[in-house]
């Protein structure tokens, strides 16, 4: 059994949302506009095996997200919960060591039971709502020698947006121990969440779910102990792609994209120098279209990449992490006229191991106080810095 509990309070400012002389969004600043957040998050999975050939596992999940927030001193606030059950067997239907064959069945099913309720003064009436989604899953899994194969099938029946059957094929192809050729394609489906729907100043309670069809396909290559690398090229065609965007006069708000296509390749590298010393780097070009207006997508940067290193001192139970990451120019609205430019942050980490089961670090995000990537007006710079106790049982 296993089980953990995550409790967050948090308060930040905002500013309100304009409209420059030139009729471009802005942001002002405001001292009347903030955002208190309280979330709560539980889960306990207990798995049992129930013979030599069945594993059975229960896993129960409980999610509560409290919003109360001020906008110019206009008062609105958003309440979710979130009930879950998953519940899954694996069946070993056929093992043979001598020649590396295995069969497993994986099979269960799922339910979650929704509450949400809002108060904005700018609707005329109040949204309350609750609902649930039964979901029942199938899945195939074998090893045939150097080959993995899998197969699965989802049914989803939703409340509000109906039934829904989704299917996954996977493969991958072991061509010696060190180099592996692996391929996924499958179907989409995702239904809009309360806070997407209608958190206040930011939802969109006429959003539709989204549909689509995914498929990838990559190398792993380990030509030495010491050193790893990894390319994927990935497709997405989605109708209806949730997206957020920033429009005149408003906060940045959930919408549709009716026909958008994601595609894109990722490539990266990881190096141990020593055993105290690893190095990585990691790379991202994504080409995204709406394919109503031959417009990249809103929010979604063409080249994104990371580099770090991460120092384990021998002589001292210290270690230090350093990250940099760069993010290149990105649209963000629809019709792809606000524009942010590129970017590189740096962002360090020092940990002490003070006992086998206590650590104190001491973390500082975008260091050299440089313009850090993000949204549309909120492109700003700004250091900050984090202390923090980590205690393991």
């Amino acid at each position: 059994m296993d089980g953990s509990l995550l409790y967050k309070d948090s308060w930040q400012g905002a500013d309100l949302p304009g409209v420059t002389p030139a009729g471009l969004p802005t942001f002002v600043d405001s001292s009347t506009t903030d955002f208190h957040e309280k979330l709560w998050l539980t889960q306990n999975t207990a798995s049992a095996r129930l013979t030599n050939d069945w594993t059975s596992q229960l896993q129960l999940a409980y999610t509560e997200n409290d919003v109360a927030a001020q906008a110019g001193r206009l008062p609105v606030s958003f309440r979710s919960q979130l009930m879950f059950a998953d519940w899954r067997n694996i069946h070993a239907l056929f093992d043979d060591q001598a020649q590396q064959r295995h069969w497993r069945l994986v099979w269960g099913g799922q339910a979650r039971h929704e509450r949400g309720e809002s108060v904005n003064p700018l609707r005329p009436t109040q949204f309350r709502d609750e609902r649930k989604t039964v979901t029942g899953f199938a899945e195939a899994l074998a090893d045939l020698g150097a080959w993995h194969q899998e197969a699965g099938v989802r049914v989803e029946s939703h409340d509000d947006y109906g039934k829904h059957t989704l299917l996954h094929f996977g493969s991958r192809w072991g061509l010696s121990s060190s180099l592996s050729l692996r391929a996924n394609a499958g179907t989409v489906f995702r239904a809009p969440g309360y806070g997407e729907l209608q958190m206040p100043l930011l939802g969109n309670p006429i959003l539709k779910p989204e549909k689509g069809l995914t498929a990838d396909a990559g190398v792993d290559w380990m030509p030495t102990r010491d050193l790893r690398l990894a390319l994927t090229g990935y497709y997405g065609r989605y109708n209806n792609l949730t997206t957020v965007e920033i429009g005149p006069g408003r906060f940045f708000g959930f919408g549709n994209t009716p026909r958008a296509r994601i595609a894109g390749i990722e490539a990266s590298a990881e190096v141990r120098w020593s055993e105290q010393l690893h190095s990585g780097v990691d790379f991202t070009y994504q080409y995204s279209r709406n394919l109503d207006n031959d417009r990249p997508l809103a929010l979604h940067p063409e080249k994104t990449g990371r580099a770090w290193t991460q120092w384990d001192m021998s002589a001292l139970p210290l270690s230090f992490r350093v990250n940099a990451t760069y993010q290149s120019p990105q649209w963000n609205d629809i019709a792809a006229t606000l524009r942010t430019g590129h970017s590189v942050r740096l962002d360090v980490l020092a940990t002490y191991h003070a006992l086998s089961q206590l650590d104190l670090y001491l973390r500082g995000e975008n260091i050299t106080d440089k313009t850090t990537g993000g949204t549309y007006a909120r492109y700003t710079m700004g250091a900050t810095v984090f202390g923090g106790v980590h205690l393991k049982f």
